[in-house]
């Protein structure tokens, strides 16, 4: 129409009385339609900003604010984590070297138990821009087509809004051959490899440069009742071996459609292997041998794009400490596995026989070496990054 004179995008330079230095605005005119049109605010100078240079500060909050109206011009409504999640992934797919991404991610990293599906808290949530990483995920798992024609879906929708985004991104996915399940599973595996533990083929090209998960370390007997997980959620645990035995996570569910629970071995700072677990009894349980001094981590998830929270009971530590666990948690397949693990000689090597709907911890080591390293091919950069307190982008 004739708000701004013609069909370019209108950038307003101004100085900002506050520390937001960039905001996306829609036309009011606009604002009963599908998709939107608006215009964009951009600090004048950014003097006094945290940036290391004026070209970086203006290359990273106009892509990020340019992002916002490609957004509107799909739906005209968006949940906070999507609306913030992907802008910041706009500008690392735009320009990796402003290190954003990066900076932003800790604020998911540190509180991996929130969904994915939860609204913005307050003004400000640090929680969506930190969501970025879920996007950038997709980016390296599926391939930046993923998230364009995430956004393809959601203007399909008659109602032009985008508050059911990961139910559109299911569909995405299972076109593709996979599922949001899928994705999820391998998103809360990626996240174990960053910072030190970073392993460019198993997880993020740039995980060196991500800060490092936090979990919850437990000691060895841990038993939690009704832990609350999410929709797309996760909840991590570590715990270190004090001898060389197989260690446990066991998570009792009788209907656990949704639930995920995978264990991991730290070995001098990396992750060595992988293992998912299975359905034993009523418990998802899984399990890995560790060395002295080894770490193992247990991730307790919630693939469940909506709905309520599930409430398993969680036991990790050794095979006698999880199955009595288990039993006094009323699981009828415990009762088997605790008398096996009491029949164990107390030192040296040996092998038992498995009983019945149970799996030898030394094959379960061997398998989770085998089939537990999926490789992916992740995209390399070659740009240095630079670490610096980013600016508060609208």
């Amino acid at each position: 129409g004739e708000h701004g004179g013609d069909d370019r995008f209108d950038v307003y330079l101004l100085e900002f009385p506050t520390s937001a230095d960039g905001e996306y605005r829609t036309d009011d005119a606009c604002a009963a339609a599908q998709s939107c049109s608006g215009y964009m605010l951009l600090e004048n100078d950014f003097d006094g900003r945290n940036y290391p240079s004026l070209d970086s500060a203006v290359r990273l909050v106009a892509s990020h604010e340019l992002f916002h109206a490609v957004q509107r011009a799909y739906a005209v409504s968006a949940s906070g984590i999507l609306h913030e999640g992907t802008a910041v992934w706009a500008s690392e797919a735009f320009d990796a070297s402003t290190g954003d991404l990066e900076y932003q991610a800790a604020s998911y990293l540190k509180q991996p138990e929130r969904s994915l599906s939860q609204e913005t808290q307050g003004t400000f949530d640090a929680f969506t821009y930190g969501s970025s990483l879920f996007f950038q995920f997709l980016d390296e798992r599926e391939g930046r087509d993923s998230l364009r024609e995430l956004w393809e879906r959601l203007a399909t929708e008659s109602s032009g809004e985008a508050e059911n985004w990961l139910e559109a991104l299911d569909e995405v996915l299972q076109a593709r051959g996979s599922s949001l399940a899928d994705a999820f599973s391998e998103f809360v595996t990626w996240n174990l490899y960053t910072g030190k533990r970073a392993d460019p083929a198993l997880g993020y090209a740039a995980g060196a440069e991500l800060p490092e998960l936090t979990e919850r370390s437990v000691p060895s007997g841990f038993a939690e009742e009704m832990v609350r997980v999410f929709p797309v959620a996760a909840r991590y645990y570590t715990l270190e071996a004090s001898a060389a035995q197989p260690l446990s996570a066991a998570a009792l569910l009788e209907q656990a459609d949704g639930l995920g629970l995978l264990v991991a071995r730290e070995h001098a700072g990396k992750i060595e292997a992988v293992q998912r677990a299975e359905r034993a009894g009523h418990a998802l349980l899984a399990e890995l041998a560790l060395e002295p001094g080894d770490l193992l981590h247990a991730v307790l998830y919630n693939q469940s794009p909506s709905g309520n929270s599930l409430r398993p009971d969680i036991c990790i530590g050794t095979q006698a400490e999880v199955s009595r666990c288990r039993s006094a948690h009323g699981d009828p397949a415990a009762s088997s596995a605790l008398s096996a693990a009491a029949a164990k000689p107390k030192g040296g090597c040996s092998a038992l026989p498995a009983q019945a709907g149970e799996w030898p911890w030394p094959l379960l080591s061997l398998l989770a070496l085998g089939f537990g390293r999926r490789a992916y091919t992740a995209r390399g950069r070659s740009v240095t990054r630079r670490r610096w307190r980013a600016g508060m982008l609208a």
